[in-house]
């Protein structure tokens, strides 16, 4: 199953994506403006050098003689740039230029990153020309050309303040929106979480009224849903505790009509077949030996009536309780050649209701059969507990080789065990075990029976 990106995820991935388009966008507007401040500054620079150097001309008479007075560059000192600005005098004529440059301040340097991805967006810094002008016209130029480590250091010292100022911004505005969006999305968790409960078979799970009307709808929905359910499940509990009561009232009339009926005619039988052997003894010897096989034909068949009236409505389960019908349930079982069974019961089952006596009595029933027969189990544990006064818990482990997949198959009584429990509102797990075996877990909540007093 693919693994789905959470819906505050995706939102906070959107929004960094959007943060980080506005911030580059954002940086290459003023990265612009920047350099188009740093080239304004130049020009002006070229021009006021130009200009002070006309001013010098004009007294040295540079315009007769270029190279007979040099400009010293001591005088020009107030009006250089910022470090790293490359001043160029050029002479015509022929005359030697004049060069001089600001110290450079390394600190002023851009990080090496952002010094490579300035000169690949800014490329090389510019040059800017100032005519010097005298008397009889131009004497020379002012050519300005900065350092290209300067000038993106320049550019950089003027954009990191804003550029800082815009990331602490927008890191804020994501956090802000985490949290915000957390609280918005809350309403999620309890909308998951009461899903679950209804997934579980808790139709009891309701949503609170929300505050945002599309989720207000929801929950109207779901509340309605979770009321729907709980009726239809409410019916078919009832559906189910009818036809198990039925079907134990069938049981009941079936073994009763089975012992009055068959049960007397057998005993007839048997008492005439007796009569006859008797008469047999001293009248016709040769009817005996087929007396004797009549006699075990109709105590064979006494004895199968016998277990079918057990299993059709245990005496001891209406005389006794639920507490001494098992132990007699796994009396019989051990009193043979099969597996050993072990009982062990926590509390007082006597005040356990009828019906819910009737249906772990079943589930027992049902499950050593399948262990025994279906599963050539050797050792089975029948263990009922009872959790105060609200829950009973039945549970029977063995060692067979029967899973759960195993018992999906018909004819083993499963579905039945699952109808017995949930016409009580109760649950039937299969737990496999290792290394083989199978744990068949009832539970029920149970409203108890008081007690009568002594």
């Amino acid at each position: 199953m693919r693994r789905s990106i959470g819906l505050r995820t995706r939102f906070l991935l959107c929004l960094a994506l959007l943060s980080v388009f506005c911030f580059t966008a954002t940086g290459a507007v003023t990265l612009a403006e920047a350099a188009r401040h740093q080239q304004a500054r130049l020009r002006l620079l070229a021009t006021l050098i130009a200009h002070e150097i006309a001013l010098q001309a004009n007294q040295h008479g540079w315009n007769v003689s270029p190279a007979a007075a040099p400009v010293d560059p001591q005088s020009l000192a107030p009006m250089l740039g910022q470090p790293g600005d490359c001043i160029t005098l050029a002479y015509p004529l022929g005359a030697p230029r004049q060069s001089f440059c600001a110290g450079q301040d390394l600190a002023s340097h851009p990080p090496w990153l952002v010094a490579r991805l300035g000169a690949l967006l800014l490329g090389p810094p510019p040059v800017a020309r100032a005519s010097v002008a005298g008397h009889a016209g131009s004497v020379g130029q002012v050519v300005v050309a900065p350092d290209a480590s300067a000038w993106l250091g320049a550019i950089w010292a003027e954009t990191a303040p804003t550029m800082a100022a815009l990331g602490l911004a927008l890191i804020a505005l994501i956090a802000l929106f985490a949290i915000a969006l957390q609280a918005l999305l809350r309403p999620t968790h309890i909308i998951r979480h009461a899903l679950q409960r209804l997934a579980e078979n808790d139709f009891s799970a309701r949503l609170p009224a929300f505050d945002f009307g599309e989720l207000s709808a929801i929950s109207a929905v779901f509340n309605h849903l979770a009321e729907t359910l709980a009726a239809i499940r409410s019916e078919r509990d009832a559906l189910l505790r009818r036809l198990v009561t039925a079907q134990e009232d069938e049981r009941r009339q079936l073994a009763a009509d089975l012992h009055d009926e068959l049960g007397q005619c057998l005993a007839a039988i048997s008492a005439r077949v007796a009569a006859i052997r008797l008469a047999a003894t001293t009248a016709c010897a040769t009817l005996l030996p087929d007396c004797d096989a009549t006699l075990g034909v109709i105590d064979r068949v006494m004895l199968a009536l016998r277990g079918l009236l057990l299993r059709l409505r245990p005496l001891d389960l209406d005389a006794l309780g639920l507490a001494e019908s098992l132990r007699a349930l796994v009396t019989t079982w051990n009193g043979g050649l099969g597996p050993r069974l072990r009982l062990r019961i926590d509390g007082n089952p006597a005040t356990l209701p009828p019906s819910v006596s009737t249906a772990l009595y079943r589930v027992t029933q049902e499950a050593i059969t399948n262990a025994v027969r279906h599963g050539q189990a050797s050792q089975v544990s029948v263990t009922l507990s009872l959790h105060g006064d609200n829950q009973v818990t039945l549970a029977i482990e063995d060692d067979g080789t029967l899973t759960p997949p195993d018992l999906a198959r018909p004819g083993l009584g499963i579905a039945g065990m699952r109808e017995r429990l949930a016409a009580l509102g109760g649950t039937l797990r299969l737990v496999p075990l290792r290394p083989s075996g199978l744990r068949v877990l009832g539970t029920v909540a149970i409203n108890p029976v008081p007690l009568p007093r002594p």
